[in-house]
């Protein structure tokens, strides 16, 4: 089901277009990043922001291999990037682009270097050299965010995709990201996909003080990737964690649930329980880095190295979300004798053992003169694809 999102009012040409587009009817591709985060962020190709104009323009062609999706495209979308800069709200921007599609003649898998070698003979120049607005928005909940920058295709100009790989040629001649009358910079990342072998970590809430605290809250720290083992020849997920500023020496626990309560659970002196007991699946123990350490790892560290959870890989694995907190065993901090860090919302890295079915060429500063750019294969930003 198609959700429908209030973007940004877009200007072309000057003219003001609506860009409040009900129940828009596409597709994302990558597929699987439809409701997960890439793991990276860029500028490129729209919002690099340079005191030269010749430094802000940029020549980006990806090769997308959508297989059996035919289509009438009329225009594509993008998303900021949701973990990079994600309390800062996104400024109002202009974008001078032209757009054009084709047929490749290439894969993402055999795409060149040079850019007229990806496209086919159906290229069509599908948004004429404009600028496209933005007006700024807020930071928005969720992750991911919204496809909030689209481009629409010009009036009446739909682009007919018979399957197989596409070609989307861009070419942005300029933007307003740097300010001239203010020395200024403005900032947009968008997400971007490649395959990643390190997951992704979010922070929340607030630690507590142990009893022998009164400058630093217990805090925790974890970190997600996926290795190969060559001596199991299988895939496996590691996982590990640290914690800090809880009693020296003493005992901690490592909760990994599934769920966050709907509202944080207060124990006593501002010590709080967020994720859901109920759901928990993994209790890690830690042991202090020294007996006078207040440092903690989960699993704990032996003959100086640290020691990781590590399960079969599996493709269901890929992405997988769930939410973590230490707790500090501490007689004597409050009633409980425990104290209690902030939560991390995990999310397992979306590693493939194969590239991910899109690449892409970029050269920058006087882009347009310029045959070849730089290849970058198995990634790309996620794309919205609007069809009829």
């Amino acid at each position: 089901m198609n959700r429908a999102f209030r973007f940004p009012a877009a200007a072309v040409a000057g003219a003001c277009l609506s860009c409040v587009l009900p129940a828009q009817k596409g597709f994302v591709f990558p597929r699987e990043f439809a409701g997960l985060e890439g793991p990276y962020w860029t500028y490129y190709p729209f919002f690099q922001a340079n005191i030269s104009k010749a430094f802000r323009t940029s020549h980006e062609q990806t090769v997308y291999d959508l297989g059996k999706t035919p289509g009438k495209i009329y225009g594509i979308a993008f998303r900021r990037d949701g973990i990079w800069g994600r309390n800062i709200g996104t400024p109002s921007c202009w974008v001078e682009v032209e757009i054009a599609c084709s047929t490749a003649a290439t894969t993402s898998g055999t795409m060149s270097r040079t850019f007229a070698s990806n496209e086919g003979k159906d290229r069509t120049v599908v948004l004429a050299k404009k600028k496209i607005r933005f007006n700024a928005f807020p930071v928005l909940p969720g992750i991911p965010q919204p496809f909030s920058f689209v481009f629409p295709f010009d009036q009446n100009r739909v682009f007919g995709f018979g399957g197989g790989s596409l070609c989307v040629d861009i070419k942005v001649t300029d933007n307003d990201l740097y300010d001239e009358s203010t020395k200024s910079y403005k900032y947009v990342y968008l997400d971007l996909v490649y395959n990643n072998n390190i997951g992704v970590h979010l922070d929340g809430g607030h630690g507590c003080y142990g009893s022998a605290q009164s400058i630093f809250p217990f805090y925790s720290h974890p970190f997600s990737s996926a290795r190969f083992n060559y001596l199991k020849l299988r895939w496996e997920l590691a996982y590990s964690a640290s914690g800090g500023n809880g009693r020296p020496g003493g005992t901690a626990l490592h909760l990994m649930s599934t769920a966050l309560l709907p509202r944080p659970r207060e124990l006593t002196r501002a010590c709080r329980l967020y994720v859901d007991p109920d759901k928990v699946f993994w209790v890690l123990p830690g042991a202090a880095y020294s007996p006078t350490s207040t440092l903690y790892y989960f699993p704990p560290w032996t003959v100086s190295r640290r020691e990781v959870l590590s399960v079969p890989w599996e493709k269901r694995l890929r992405g997988l979300k769930f939410y973590t907190q230490s707790i500090n065993l501490d007689p004597g901090a409050n009633p409980w004798n425990l104290v209690t860090g902030n939560y991390s919302e995990v999310t397992l890295p979306m590693y493939s053992e194969e590239k991910f079915p899109l690449s892409y060429v970029l050269a920058t500063g006087y882009s347009f003169n310029h045959r070849t750019g730089y290849l970058i294969t198995g990634a790309g930003l996620v794309t919205k694809f609007l069809t009829l």
